[in-house]
């Protein structure tokens, strides 16, 4: 989950909606995982079990009413984010610092997965043990082993070991594009006027991936459509405002098209799963990044999706979004240990709560720390690196002789 702020390249303008739809993301996933809690929502995400008919986990997860609580298709939008938002750096920067990325960057992501993890081993310590329970996915967590080798292993930010902290997950993949950048940059600049040619290969890797079981040919390819958008994002701006200019109520008609496809995109494969045969339901899948995809195009070039993303508490929510993202999963199963026999409804708004308020000040005691600790770590290393390079003898001014013949 990358912060970088970005600007439209034909205007000039901070996309704070980024911001805004990076927080609306952020609580589709609490949502998401406190949901979990009823037993019928974690057989239906975990389990691929259908929810009885007319209750309410049926309404959550088998009608367009998912997409309140569809967590994993939320981390598909954070992916095409990461992938717009660190590209486009690059593209505007021909002299791009990578030493200092690469540092700031693990700096970035890995104080605050630190300050997570020692937030989660610290309540699993201090509080009573997860009492028994019939949610599938509470059931995974009780059986935990805390050994310290387990903690270690969540540190890994590129093959550990997450189910300490569930939402760590994906941190993986965000540190694995960020070692790939470079690659990424020149697929979108390469695939730039070949949106079809890079919306294929996202398809089509993920459909391998799903084939397979490989995870990685699921999720990275998903992080290029974000490159390809970072690439386009000028005529992007060009052809919103020509629209607005030329016919606006066929422009709002096509962007309201392309939002309700991309959404229709994330949900059909979730909706129809019981009802497809294995293969089909592979390919299915497959496509639901481009609705991430689109969702995100939404955001920058339809006036009324970027000015509802553009208003206070969604870039509030924007703003503390990763810190949300750390520490909401601790904090569910804290409110479980503490209230193991009160109803959901007690449990969930005031886990909900409680992250919310974990959140803040876990953003401004440990991830804005971060962000001051990576540029400083950053500009350390580019100076190291020049130093070591201005070290090193130049060619020799003496010319060469010519040997006789």
């Amino acid at each position: 989950m990358s912060h970088a702020r970005v600007e439209l390249a034909s205007s000039g303008r901070r996309m704070v909606e980024l911001d805004g739809l990076r927080g609306v993301a952020a609580i589709v996933v609490l949502a998401h995982h406190t949901a979990l809690v009823l037993p019928a929502v974690a057989s239906s995400f975990v389990g691929g079990e259908a929810a009885d008919q007319g209750s309410a986990a049926w309404w959550l997860t088998s009608t367009p009413l998912r997409l309140l609580v569809d967590g994993p298709d939320a981390v598909l939008v954070f992916f095409v984010l990461s992938g717009l938002v660190l590209t486009l750096p690059v593209l505007r920067s021909p002299g791009y610092d990578w030493p200092s990325f690469y540092s700031g960057r693990l700096v970035r992501l890995g104080v605050p997965v630190l300050g997570s993890i020692v937030l989660a081993y610290a309540l699993r310590l201090a509080l009573p043990p997860v009492p028994s329970h019939e949610s599938e996915w509470v059931s995974d967590y009780r059986l935990l082993d805390l050994s310290w080798e387990h903690g270690f292993r969540a540190l890994d930010l590129v093959a550990g070991r997450y189910s300490l902290n569930n939402p760590l997950w994906s941190i993986r993949w965000e540190m694995l594009f960020s070692l790939a950048l470079p690659v990424f940059v020149v697929a979108g600049v390469v695939l730039r006027r070949r949106w079809l040619v890079a919306a294929a290969v996202v398809v089509g890797v993920g459909w391998l991936g799903f084939s397979s079981g490989d995870a990685s040919a699921r999720f990275l390819p998903v992080f290029l459509l974000g490159s390809v958008i970072a690439c386009n994002l000028g005529r992007i701006g060009s052809a919103a405002a020509s629209g607005y200019r030329g016919n606006p109520a066929r422009h709002h008609a096509l962007w309201l098209l392309t939002l309700v496809s991309s959404l229709a995109l994330l949900l059909v494969g979730p909706l129809l799963s019981h009802r497809l045969d294995e293969g089909t339901n592979e390919i299915v899948q497959a496509v639901a990044p481009l609705g991430a995809a689109g969702v995100v195009l939404a955001a920058i070039a339809w006036r009324p999706v970027r000015v509802a993303l553009s208003c206070t508490p969604a870039r509030l929510a924007g703003k503390y979004s990763f810190s949300l993202y750390l520490v909401h999963v601790p904090v569910i199963f804290a409110v479980l240990c503490v209230l193991p026999d009160a109803r959901f409804s007690v449990t969930a708004p005031l886990s909900v709560l409680l992250s919310l308020l974990l959140a803040v000040g876990f953003y401004h005691l440990v991830e804005a720390r971060s962000h001051r600790w990576a540029r400083a770590v950053g500009t350390r290393s580019s100076a190291a690196l020049r130093s070591i390079q201005s070290r090193r003898p130049g060619p020799s001014s003496t010319p060469e002789r010519t040997p006789p013949e």
